[in-house]
């Protein structure tokens, strides 16, 4: 009996309607699976949005996400127009950007991007377009550039620069300028110190305006002089004074002493009004009272404008309206009150005495909106409210709050009225808006009622709306909106949504599963198995009785099971072990009764597993285990003091090096077969008593041990030792001198030699190599020529070759392969575009490809993978769409899968797998070589192709050519389902001639996606 089809259309229709809700990964190369959300629950994440700059109608603002860390955003008042510009710092780390500032179409920021510190970026509101501008702090000090300010088509601000001088030993270091005046045109060789005013690393260049062509700013110089004429010269201060440039050095010069001995008149609060720059400053120096300065660009033009009482006005809060200066000032009859100035002494006078004789109204938060100035103040009572200056003179606008003040805060000008948070009677701190009538002042939104408030702030004007941030006690500080009117306000996006997470961590492969801790919530951080999607995903144990957390640490498979650390009840933080069964997760030794012997640094051998533990007669030493038997291997530093073993690497199946603390030498390099006979001391690098060479980086190759040291006199350089590790000597002198190359990294090579980064004061930190002797270890490659750095990081052994990460200065820090010579040193591909990078990292080798983190920017950080060629270097899993990055971490191959944790902007950090065959040139393995086929996910190996589209029928289930497979597509599919035709659209997507239940499970699968092409993936 034939099937009918027609009757079951109305709840298949209705199903599929509701599978069209579902996300789709159209754009992935591979599919990626969300294997369990283990933490379904709930936690308040905040945004904290800080607008900060509007550009051409969008607020460009920083704000935080869990898989973004701080970043620059930007919005035009739209959920659709509310994006990530660029994630600067890769990850969840954040680039805190700051000081936007527009100068000649570009907005510069100061900005961290996790390699270089905090230097200078620009954009141009793209992720393509924001880029570093300049490194002038060579390494991850970073210039910090703060005062950005724009003089005509150049930026000029503060930063604190480094040169690279010579030690005087042989070696280099970096020589800071202080904070100085710096320029930049928005290029890196455009980019420069303007002029060292004060020698050495004392700068302090603050406070810069633009005024009349030139930037005026407080700095403090040194000066050469000769008191005595004796022409002996001595280094003399002029103090805090005011300075003008015009952005070249020789156009830098003192402008004002105006404390003329030592002492600073410490110029402040520079605001431009009716043309004239005015100023705050202490004439007599420190101590003696500040006063209102104005000048008109020339020294004659200078002018102390006093105060008609005799007493220092002390002025704050200036503000240019109606073409003069307005601020908070002070008189000895008066208190502090509004003040105004023309610019000369007589037009500088009192507004209103508004909390009458003594009493001080203290304005501040002085905000033109047209023809009124509006301002916090305090009247008679005490309490502080919005007031107003318009022709009729200084007036209360509305008292909010009777009982202590409304305190009006952040206010903005926003069309005819001001927008501004308040608290009300009976309403906490919220946002709301007055026209500068006590009927015309309004409370637009009680977003968080309670005693609370959801203290709004930040608010940006974007055309007919405002944006700002506040907290609603649910989504946390997020961004909101409002047109003006109460009905007009609401969240505008929840950036950092507010999802608890299960974060995987520690993924361990063990035959078919994955173990790892992770919390759901309930029972706190414990033991996790799983098999992947469709599989078994369980809580092992509850270690630590109900919700606190045994949290396991350093899973390691070793014997057939995973060992690790956890924090149980009744023992302590000890040594356990696991097969992936919960009846056969167990603890393997108690080795200290009073609290935990708090194993680390687990390293299985070949008959046995070593790590390092501590108790109370013996402190932390190494230890070994067969997962029966556990027991000390050696008290290398006895009486309880322990010689706490660090970097514990394994050399061969048998053995392990490591740094230890002896007796009487320091921290020396050891070796272990696990036994306390062969446990022994390699050689004392650095002989002076109790001294430390404090070996690092170990790595074993061509029967050789290399690691870095340092002997006390050569500084930190390479050493290197034979198979026997009877003794150590050192590979020359790399960088001759006390300072020492410092390798770093050292990473095998498969025909012998290592790699490793060091740095010389030619070249900069760069990548380097050796082969034990003292001719051949040396530079390798200056991957960014001159003085600057490449930084190589991340060495990782890759089918006999290593990938790293590094930055020529052209292409940001990209993916890069060596195999040990310069001809085999290569960029393997320019994954982002230009000069940002994109950072690649958390290295894991899989089935013959090198799995990896990256983050292209325009999609954000996700899962690549890389055969060492540029085109075999491609992304394969994309978990948070938009340029959201999902960050996955922690790749882990069991059975078919790959593990990983990732955050899909909705759920959290949870697992999430990868399909293994799918990685491979034949994802479908169906015979198909990937480049040519027309279905990379589906079999299809007839590549059958009815309506010659280019996407084959197992993939194509758009039958009318629409561009989405949808409820018409259904439409067109029903007729032909249980016949051996399917007239000529495509609905036989098997290819096997009939149109059946296996092509309505295709049908479903394409269902509601738009299809990419030339192939179609299906979810």
């Amino acid at each position: 009996m034939a099937l009918d089809v027609w009757g079951l259309r109305g709840p298949v229709v209705a199903w599929l309607l509701a599978l069209a809700w579902l996300p789709t990964l159209a754009s992935a190369d591979v599919p990626v699976f969300q294997v369990a959300d283990l933490d379904t629950g709930s936690q308040v994440r905040s945004s904290f949005p800080a607008a900060e700059l509007v550009v051409g109608g969008q607020a460009y603002f920083a704000a935080s996400t869990p898989g973004t860390g701080r970043e620059l955003w930007v919005s035009d008042g739209t959920p659709a127009g509310t994006r990530l510009v660029s994630d600067i710092c890769p990850g969840a780390c954040s680039a805190n950007p700051g000081n936007l500032t527009l100068v000649g179409g570009r907005i510069y920021f100061g900005a961290d991007d996790g390699l270089r510190g905090r230097e200078i970026w620009s954009t141009d509101g793209t992720a393509g377009g924001t880029t570093l501008v300049a490194d002038l702090f060579p390494g991850r000090t970073g210039s910090n550039p703060t005062q950005l300010t724009a003089l005509g088509a150049i930026l000029v601000f503060s930063a604190i620069s480094a040169t690279i001088e010579d030690d005087g030993n042989g070696g280099f270091e970096f020589e800071s300028v202080g904070r100085e005046l710096h320029r930049s045109d928005g290029t890196s060789s455009g980019t420069a110190l303007v002029r060292d005013l004060w020698e050495g690393d004392s700068g302090n260049v603050d406070g810069l305006r633009s005024f009349g062509g030139q930037v005026y700013f407080a700095a403090k110089d040194e000066v050469s002089v000769d008191p005595d004429g004796d022409g002996v010269f001595e280094l003399v201060t002029q103090g805090l004074e005011l300075w003008r440039s015009d952005g070249t050095s020789a156009g830098t010069e003192l402008f004002l002493d105006l404390a003329t001995d030592d002492t600073s008149s410490s110029p402040m609060e520079l605001t431009v009004a009716g043309g004239l720059l005015f100023f705050s400053a202490a004439e007599g120096g420190l101590g003696t009272g500040r006063n209102l300065w104005r000048t008109d660009g020339s020294v004659a033009g200078s002018i102390d404008l006093g105060a008609p009482s005799g007493q220092m006005l002390d002025p704050l809060h200036m503000v240019e309206w109606q073409g003069e200066l307005y601020f908070s000032g002070t008189d000895v009859f008066t208190g502090r009150e509004l003040w105004r100035s023309d610019g000369t002494v007589a037009g500088t006078n009192l507004v209103a005495d508004w909390n009458l004789q003594t009493a001080s109204s203290s304005p501040r938060e002085l905000t033109p909106v047209g023809s009124t100035l509006f301002f916090n103040a305090k009247g008679a009572t005490g309490g502080r409210e919005l007031h107003r200056l318009d022709g009729s003179g200084v007036a209360l606008v509305i008292d909010l709050q009777p009982t202590g003040g409304s305190d009006p805060k952040e206010l903005i000008a926003f069309g005819s009225r001001v927008l501004f948070s308040a608290k009300g009677q009976g309403v906490a701190r919220e946002p709301h808006i007055s026209d500068g009538s006590s009927a015309g002042t309004q409370l637009l939104a009680d977003i968080r009622p309670n005693s609370v408030g959801s203290a709004p702030t930040g608010f940006q004007e974007i055309g007919s709306v405002a944006i700002f941030a506040a907290n609603d006690g649910v989504t946390g500080t997020e961004l909101w909106i409002t047109d003006g009117q109460s009905s007009g306000t609401g969240q505008l996006a929840n950036l950092a949504t507010d999802v608890a997470s299960g974060r995987p961590e520690a993924l361990e492969a063990l035959g078919g599963q994955v173990l790892f801790s992770a919390t759901d919530g309930v029972f706190g951080r414990e033991l996790w198995a799983s098999g992947g999607p469709g599989g078994t995903t369980q809580r092992l144990a509850d270690l630590k009785t109900g919700g606190p957390s045994s949290d396991p640490q350093d899973l390691t498979a070793f014997g057939g099971e995973v060992f690790f650390s956890a924090d149980a009840t009744g023992t302590g933080r000890e040594l356990h072990a696991s097969d992936g069964t919960s009846s056969g997760t167990r603890l393997v030794a108690d080795l200290e009764a009073f609290g935990g012997s708090d194993p680390q640094q687990f390293v299985p051998l070949s008959s046995m597993l070593l790590f390092t533990a501590t108790n109370l007669f013996t402190a932390r030493e190494l230890y070994q285990t067969d997962g029966v038997t556990t027991d000390i291997v050696a008290d290398l530093f006895p009486s309880g003091v322990g010689s706490e073993p660090t970097e514990v690497t394994p050399i061969d199946a048998d053995r392990v090096v490591f740094a230890a603390d002896g007796v009487t030498n320091g921290v020396e390099p050891h070796l272990s077969d696990g036994t306390s006979a062969g446990t022994l001391l390699i050689e004392d690098v650095n002989p002076m008593p109790l001294a430390d060479s404090s070996p690092s980086g170990f790595a074993a190759s061509g029967g050789l041990v290399y690691f870095a040291a340092g002997d006390g006199v050569s500084g930190r350089e390479l050493y290197v030792t034979d198979a026997a590790v009877t003794s150590a000597a050192r590979v020359g002198d790399l960088i001759v001198g006390p300072g020492g190359a410092v390798p770093q990294e050292l990473v095998a090579l498969a025909g012998g030699g290592v790699l490793f980064s060091a740095a010389d004061p030619v070249a900069g930190r760069e990548l380097w190599s050796s082969d034990g002797t003292d001719v051949g270890s040396g530079l390798l490659l200056d991957i960014h020529s001159g003085f600057l750095s490449s930084f190589p990081e991340r060495f990782t052994p890759y089918q006999g070759q290593v990938l790293f990460r590094a930055n020529d200065g052209l292409h940001g820090t990209e993916l890069w392969i060596s195999d040990g010579t310069v001809a085999g040193t290569r960029l393997v591909k320019d994954i982002h575009a230009g000069p940002a990078g994109s950072y690649p990292d958390h290295f894991v080798e899989v089935d013959g490809l090198m799995l990896f983190q990256a983050c292209d920017f325009e999609e954000g950080c996700e899962a690549w993978a890389s055969d060492g060629t540029q085109a075999g270097t491609r992304r394969v899993g994309r978990v948070a769409l938009g340029p959201t990055s999902s960050s996955p971490v922690e790749f882990t191959a069991a059975g078919p899968w790959i593990f990983f944790r990732a955050d899909d902007g909705s759920t959290g950090e949870e697992l999430w797998a990868l399909d293994r065959a799918a990685l491979q040139n034949d994802p479908d393995q169906d015979g198909i070589d990937a480049s040519v086929d027309n279905c990379l996910l589906e079999p299809n190996p007839s590549q059958l192709d009815t309506d010659g589209d280019a996407f084959g029928n197992a993939c194509d289930c758009d039958f009318d050519q629409s561009g989405r497979c949808d409820i018409a597509d259904f439409g067109i599919f029903t007729p032909d389902f249980q016949s051996t035709s399917d007239a000529g659209t495509g609905t036989d997507m098997d290819g096997n001639g009939s149109v059946g239940i296996a092509d309505f499970d295709l049908f479903l699968k394409g269902f509601s996606t738009t299809l990419p092409g030339p192939s179609a993936p299906i979810p």
